[in-house]
């Protein structure tokens, strides 16, 4: 399987041309999930699961898990084979283990996987053995996902990540994950990261973010705000070899930066203590990192904003992105084009040229260069500001049943967004297109259903409040 970089972003855009090439006949097969539900009959006839499309694919094929949240809760699923997980981008394709102990993902010795565009994470409640979201024997592409809300005890580590194999992981956050031993990620064989944030995580031992025993690189990527109680708050790596390379680590919370004295000298790393870049390097420096925080930026997946005056910008190498060698890559985390100025920005995250907006970086969240009051779309999704329309839902989480009192009476706190049609249904069964109600199916005042909206006009990122029918604000997510 190619471990080639992809150079941009996974979009919505993107999700639905690579469904096409699947399905045109392609080398490449696909399975398609079709229930949130777990189960394993042996089959993907009456319905496919998660688990019963892993098992029923040919080495090689791929499983499109679409959009929704998706619950583990038989156990881990075990990756024996060649094969690609491809979701509909980490922010709307969930990935829930609901058991304990468990971890959702487990692949296995010799097996090859790529998995894309979802979020892996399990409910808050669990604990479990090491590598809370997926344990790695084999060879591991993770790009453009989610690892959140992991938990690990049983004296292990990995809330996040436990990698006993070979992982790439491109474009990737892992955030909120705890460990004993190591918060987000134990590397214990061969690890690269390449343009991704590793923050918020905490353990009882050793490192808050990551703990390395095998061989690890750290590329373009941010280390920041983990927790330790004891040992390094972001990276512990004094038991086997660290290479960083334009990152930046920074603000650990209750212990140093970094133990071990990773390798520096490929140069370009901030670090706001010291302890990370003691063995010197060109463009190395001691400072506050001045990121703004954990955010939807625009992106696959949440990322730090540089705020103006950050020593990050322009700190990165000087050599033309994405030439190999110790440059930076071609793009930030979100698939924003580097360099933005004279250089590229330290971290995983590029701060767009000429920002000029009256709040600084918290008025450009997603750095296209497009202040929060002119700008209706994140970066690199509709960068003209088309009016455009979602064929795409969006749905009120948790979903709630409502008394409709006037058909189509829907309002948002900010944006400029129409409703294209309702989906209702009477029980609490997932909402398909065959549940469209259209203006003249809307049910009658005072009678509940449970909704789902698909939305047209122009598009803001982030969080939205919906009011339907007269009824109460709730929260909900633009696709």
């Amino acid at each position: 399987m190619s471990r080639a970089n992809s150079g941009v972003a996974l979009s919505r855009l993107s999700f639905s041309a690579t469904l096409l090439l699947l399905f045109m006949g392609t080398a490449v097969a696909a399975v398609t999930v079709d229930t949130t539900l777990d189960g394993d009959d042996g089959e993907c006839l009456a319905d496919c699961t998660i688990r019963e499309a892993v098992a029923t694919v040919i080495p090689g094929d791929t499983v499109v898990v679409p959009a929704g949240t998706y619950f583990v809760s038989l156990g881990a699923i075990v990756l024996d084979r060649d094969l690609t997980i491809v979701g509909d981008g980490a922010r709307h394709t969930i990935i829930y283990g609901t058991v304990t102990p468990q971890r959702v993902f487990v692949v296995a010795v010799g097996a090859s996987v790529e998995i894309a565009g979802v979020t892996v994470a399990l409910d808050p409640a669990q604990t479990n053995f090491g590598g809370g979201g997926i344990h790695n024997e084999g060879d591991l592409l993770l790009r453009e996902c989610w690892l959140r809300d992991g938990r690990v005890s049983h004296h292990c580590c990995g809330g996040a990540l436990h990698n006993s194999g070979t992982v790439t992981v491109e474009r990737c956050t892992m955030s909120n994950n705890i460990g004993e031993f190591a918060g987000a990620i134990f590397n214990g064989g061969l690890m690269v990261i390449e343009s991704t944030t590793i923050s918020g995580n905490s353990n009882a031992f050793l490192a808050g973010g990551i703990l390395n025993g095998g061989d690890l690189t750290l590329v373009g990527s941010t280390v920041v705000g983990n927790v330790a109680f004891t040992g390094a708050a972001n990276v512990n790596s004094e038991f086997a070899p660290m290479v960083l390379r334009n990152t930046v680590i920074g603000n650990g919370v209750n212990g140093p930066d970094c133990i071990g004295n990773p390798d520096a000298t490929a140069g370009h790393n901030i670090d706001s203590d010291g302890t990370c870049i003691t063995s010197g390097g060109a463009g190395n420096s001691t400072a506050d990192a001045n990121l703004a925080p954990l955010a939807d930026n625009g992106g696959p997946v949440p990322t730090h904003a540089a705020n103006p005056g950050s020593p990050l910008i322009d700190a990165g190498n000087p050599a033309t992105p994405g030439s190999g060698g110790d440059a930076c890559a071609a793009t930030d985390a979100r698939g924003v084009a580097r360099p933005q100025g004279p250089a590229c920005d330290v971290g995983a995250f590029e701060l767009a040229a000429g920002q000029d907006c009256p709040g600084g970086a918290a008025d450009d969240a997603d750095g296209d260069g497009v202040c929060r009051t002119e700008d209706n779309c994140p970066a690199g999704f509709n960068p003209r500001q088309d009016k455009v329309v979602f064929p795409y839902a969006l749905r009120a989480a948790p979903i709630e049943s409502f008394s409709w009192d006037e058909p189509a009476d829907v309002s948002f706190v900010r944006g400029d967004l129409s409703v294209v049609d309702v989906y209702g249904t009477n029980d609490s069964g997932d909402l398909t297109a065959a549940d469209s109600l259209t203006d003249t199916e809307v049910p009658a005042a005072g009678s509940g259903f449970y909704y789902l909206l698909r939305l047209g006009g122009e598009c803001t990122a982030g969080s939205w409040q919906t009011r339907l029918g007269g009824q109460p604000g709730r929260d909900a997510s633009l696709p």
